[in-house]
């Protein structure tokens, strides 16, 4: 029976570790933005090319011990980092490493990466790729930024984009659990619009660069998440890329509960997937690519239990007490008089009237014998004979002429000529008495009479010499 983990954490970015989880962390691998970099050999960015290598080892490495890969990699910056994930698989030819995008600012990917390495060794391949997209919807990331104008990553509108040139103006910007963008002013209560509250204990991460005040820090968002512990952490290197500007305060804010990973695995609605048999909650498997039913959405009758109110009841719970029931004495029991039965119900007969259900079953069944003889009785009222059908009326006989034959149209005009100039007769029309055998005596006389100037084909008879 296998107790190892049974799959790897990688995060193909340059983003640094936040060490919260201590030594549990996601192994890194910074890629280049630019992907032509990475398979170019005439590039001068080496580094790019020995960082594609190294993850192909450590897949290889990976995959050799019995496990699987789960390659994080931000969809802001996602060329580099799909080529070599390609590149990987192809290379080689498994389909034990998975591609999963996040979209989140880089301080909250850190922090989710490790989150995930720490699940890995507990789960299965398939659901640890599916809290990649299921612990986002229970943290709180986003940043302070004294301008949108250059924001590319998240939805802003042409008001906002003005909004950055009046002085005075502020945005707060989500990334999770929801993208959303919003203006503040300063002293402005930001409690109202924080879209989620992790659950209790709360703790909150945060990196300031440098030279830019926290005044907004300290007097606004604080106070307004409210977290148990705030640690301060170096500058991302990619966060003035992410948010477009300089001028921000990246902030995530998670619950630091014990259970808070469990509990977010409870609301995972998984199925096996029918090629590679790994638990999946999506319809596309991420390992084998399998197209795949999706699973039933979790239906929960009840809120979870630590969803509900933390505070004490002031009253406390009442029950009735159930009164136990005296028994009468025996002397009103003697005392008592029979009651008489209650009457049987009826039910009607085939004649009309009403006669009482019968009690037991030989009973029962000899009334519906005779219900039944009753229902199948001959009735009186049918008549003796039934009356004959009405015949058919007669055909009428078809017309006859003046000799005694049926009549049809006469032939259309179309046919052929005969050699006399004459159209044939058609034929229901043509006379049904046989014909002679042609006599050309008794056409044209005998061969004295005939013309001497006509032979058989009409010219001249010529004298035969003797």
């Amino acid at each position: 029976m296998r107790t190892g983990p049974t799959a790897a954490v990688a995060l193909l970015v340059d983003i640094p570790a936040t060490g919260q989880l201590g030594d549990t962390c996601a192994r890194r691998f910074p890629l280049p933005r630019d992907s032509r970099r990475i398979f170019s050999a005439k590039s001068s960015g080496a580094v790019g090319l020995d960082t594609s290598a190294e993850f192909i080892d450590f897949a290889t490495e990976r995959i050799g011990e019995g496990q699987k890969v789960i390659a994080l990699y931000p969809t802001w910056r996602a060329e580099a980092a799909e080529r070599t994930i390609h590149f990987a698989r192809g290379a080689l030819r498994t389909d034990h490493i998975a591609a999963v995008g996040l979209d989140l600012s880089p301080l909250a990917m850190s922090l989710l990466a490790d989150q995930l390495a720490y699940l890995a060794p507990y789960l299965s391949a398939g659901l640890t790729a599916a809290m990649a997209t299921e612990l986002p919807k229970h943290m709180l990331a986003g940043a302070w930024l004294r301008s949108v104008g250059s924001l590319a990553t998240l939805p802003t509108s042409i008001s906002q984009h003005l909004g950055s040139y009046v002085p005075g103006v502020a945005f707060m910007a989500y990334c999770a659990p929801e993208q959303r963008v919003r203006q503040v002013r300063q002293g402005a209560d930001l409690a109202d619009g924080i879209p989620h509250h992790p659950q209790t204990p709360t703790q909150v991460l945060y990196s300031v660069p440098e030279g830019l005040r926290t005044t907004f820090l300290n007097d606004d968002l604080l106070p307004a998440l409210a977290p148990d512990r705030s640690l301060p952490l170096p500058p991302q290197p990619l966060a003035t890329e992410y948010w477009g500007t300089s001028g921000h305060i990246d902030f995530v804010a998670f619950s630091a509960h014990p259970c808070a990973l469990s509990d977010t695995l409870t609301e995972l609605a998984s199925t096996i997937c029918t090629w590679c048999r790994e638990r999946i909650t999506t319809r596309v498997c991420p390992f084998c690519h399998a197209a795949n039913r999706p699973p039933r959405k979790l239906q929960r009758s009840m809120p979870h239990p630590r969803s509900r109110s933390l505070a004490p009841s002031t009253t406390a719970p009442t029950c009735r007490t159930p009164t136990p029931l005296e028994p009468a004495p025996l002397e009103q029991l003697q005392q008592r008089e029979p009651q008489e039965p209650p009457p049987l119900p009826t039910c009607p007969s085939p004649d009309g009237e009403e006669e009482p259900v019968p009690v037991s079953i030989s009973s029962r069944m000899e009334a519906i014998r005779l219900r039944a003889r009753a229902s199948h009785a001959p009735l009186t009222s049918l008549p003796e004979r039934l009356p004959k059908p009405p015949e058919p009326s007669p055909v009428p006989p078809p017309r006859i002429g003046h000799d005694q034959g049926i009549q049809h149209r006469n032939p259309p005009s179309a046919l052929p000529m005969a050699p006399n100039g004459r159209r044939g007769s058609h034929p229901l029309n043509a006379d049904t008495t046989p014909q002679r055998p042609y006599d050309p005596d008794a056409a044209f006389g005998s061969v004295s009479q005939r013309p001497a100037s006509d032979d058989a084909h009409g010219q001249q008879p010529r004298a035969t010499q003797s």
